[in-house]
């Protein structure tokens, strides 16, 4: 695959926006993912991030306060590292 289809796919996602949480699904049967554990937004420092709204990053759960939030960090991860490492006390 190349990667434009990876473009495509995840400007799919990011304009189908956050995670949607159902309580009528069943999530036990979803495999459990380690998480990086911040409680704020890497991208808007200082804003509480929403449990909803998340991106799988190095194999990891990583929370953001906004899909718009998740989106540009998803561009570029680089630019958020520090604030990343920070925010999630590693």
């Amino acid at each position: 695959m190349n990667i434009r289809y990876w473009l495509v796919m995840l400007l799919t996602l990011a304009l189908l926006g956050c995670v949607a949480s159902d309580s009528s699904v069943e999530l036990n049967n979803e495999p459990q993912v380690a998480e990086w554990g911040n409680r704020t937004c890497p991208v808007m420092r200082g804003v509480a991030v929403d449990a909803n709204c998340y991106a799988i990053f190095e194999g990891k759960k990583l929370y953001f306060s906004s899909s718009s939030s998740r989106t540009e960090f998803m561009q570029n991860p680089e630019a958020y590292r520090a604030e990343l490492l920070s925010s999630s006390g590693k």
